[in-house]
């Protein structure tokens, strides 16, 4: 898992659940691999493996952005800013809303 998804990833382990020697240990990816390198109990038995689905990615990135300002741009040296903010709007599928403000 180290190698495919960031060190920083939340993770819990939970080993042997309900029984005697039950472990659940919560913490980053790398602190978790590095608490599993260094015991080798924790290597042995049945194990649940959680680990925390990724960040959601900002809708309207940077570069999203600066294309929606260049088509601003454009449409507002031919047009009114009402004409302009609802050509964009209609281009972009973004509320015209933020094209005015």
């Amino acid at each position: 898992m180290l190698e495919v998804l960031p060190p920083e990833r939340e993770c819990v382990i939970a080993r042997e659940l309900t029984k005697l020697h039950e472990t659940i240990v919560r913490g980053p990816l790398s602190n978790i691999c590095e608490q599993v390198n260094n015991d080798p109990n924790m290597r042995k038995g049945e194990f649940v493996v959680i680990v925390a689905g990724a960040e959601a990615v900002d809708e309207e990135s940077e570069q999203s952005q600066q294309d929606d300002e260049a088509l601003l741009a454009i449409l507002l040296s031919e047009c009114s800013v009402k004409t302009a903010a609802s050509l964009a709007a209609k281009i972009t599928g973004h509320r015209k809303k933020i094209f005015i403000s």
